[in-house]
């Protein structure tokens, strides 16, 4: 399916609902961003789309090399249809170890241990004074943005670095190289609407024509990690 846009309809239909919550009205005049996306849905008959399960089914064939396939599915049960997965094929595969998903920390989010913990909600602003300290460097108002996109992370994000100047480029307002390295290295981001729209959602805050230039920034670098790019011209 190509070229998969959000209707004007819905658009509308978007608006009218945040407008139940705003005292300033917003009109699809105002949307900069916009984005479709398509669900694959289990075939069960119903007549109508919209009461088709949002349900997911796995298919483990083992005639041959182990085949798992996934039908259906949705963001809000990821991880339990992920470990339903593991737990289907795994065995198959000779490995042994039991479901830990529901006790572990997303990426990032182990900011007080290993274990999900209330205390990251409660005590984040507390997290984020302890990075102001080991990173005082770092303008306060960026430090805080990469702690709500990062977490733990940012100690990755930053590591060997210890001025501004060491960040690198910035590229745009408050967008640096050394985070664009962090996300071509680690989430696989390899375009300017990787970065600024799926990763993050800095296009917000930025004026028009910032995606061409990060992407042209990309391009005259290979859309390599930096790291990578310096050790490829020591090597020349």
């Amino acid at each position: 399916m190509e070229n998969v846009a959000i209707s004007e309809d819905e658009i509308g239909y978007l608006c009218q609902l945040a407008n139940r919550y705003f005292d300033k009205p917003i009109h699809p005049a105002d949307v900069v961003w916009s984005y479709s996306g398509v669900r694959p849905l289990l075939e069960d008959a119903a007549a109508d789309a919209s009461a088709v399960t949002r349900d997911y089914q796995l298919d483990l064939n083992t005639d041959g090399a182990p085949l798992l396939s996934v039908f259906g599915g949705k963001i809000t049960t990821f991880r339990k249809l992920a470990e339903e997965a593991v737990d289907m094929i795994a065995p198959v595969l000779g490995n042994q170890r039991g479901a830990w998903t529901e006790g572990g920390c997303l990426p990032g989010g182990d900011l007080f241990g290993a274990q999900p913990a209330n205390r990251s909600v409660r005590e984040f602003d507390q997290y984020v004074s302890s990075l102001q300290q080991q990173y005082h460097w770092l303008p306060a108002s960026l430090l805080q943005r990469y702690a709500r996109a990062y977490g733990s992370r940012t100690h990755g994000l930053l590591e060997g670095k210890k001025t501004l100047e060491e960040m690198g480029e910035e590229i745009l307002g408050g967008l640096y190289a050394a985070e664009v390295d962090y996300l071509l290295r680690h989430e696989w981001a390899t375009s300017a609407a990787d970065i600024l729209w799926r990763r993050s959602k800095l296009g917000l805050h930025f004026p028009k024509g910032s995606e061409a230039v990060l992407d042209a920034w990309l391009a005259a670098r290979g859309g390599q990690p930096v790291a990578e790019q310096m050790l490829q011209a020591a090597s020349r």
